[in-house]
């Protein structure tokens, strides 16, 4: 009782979409072998999804040793912190020198021209001669 219509479409386009399908196709068979080249030994037979099986099991190793990197990176950095810390008393930055040797005298010792800051390029030191070198001069 109800007579359905028929469209007719160009064949021409039909071809384009198939040339442009086809190209699609080549292109993702080819980085497929790609995978495969780089993934699974030669001469192994698998299957295109196998191929992107492995592949998606070789980049979700991949993010997990980035993870586990990431993770023992950042605990390095904290023992390096812990470590400069000590060594160098809170005072080792890019810009940190520590102590000025020719503030370090007992003559008007931090009286003018000197910080307080560990890090100034005019850091006088704790004390008069507390720095070996000062001290070694002195002596």
């Amino acid at each position: 009782w109800y007579q359905r219509r028929v469209r007719e479409e160009p064949e021409e386009k039909k071809t384009n979409h198939n040339a442009v399908e086809r190209k699609y196709r080549y292109s993702i068979n080819d980085k497929i072998m790609e995978l495969k080249a780089m993934l699974i030994p030669k001469d192994t037979k698998i299957q295109k999804s196998g191929v992107l099986r492995k592949a998606i099991e070789h980049i979700n190793k991949l993010q997990s040793t980035v993870d586990k990197l990431k993770y023992d990176n950042v605990q390095l950095k904290k023992k390096q912190d812990i470590l400069e810390e000590n060594i160098y008393g809170g005072c080792f930055t890019q810009n940190c020198w520590g102590v000025d040797p020719n503030r370090n005298w007992d003559a008007d010792w931090g009286k003018s021209g000197v910080s307080s800051n560990p890090c100034s390029l005019v850091y006088p030191g704790a004390a008069p001669f507390d720095q070996l070198n000062t001290a070694a001069v002195r002596d």
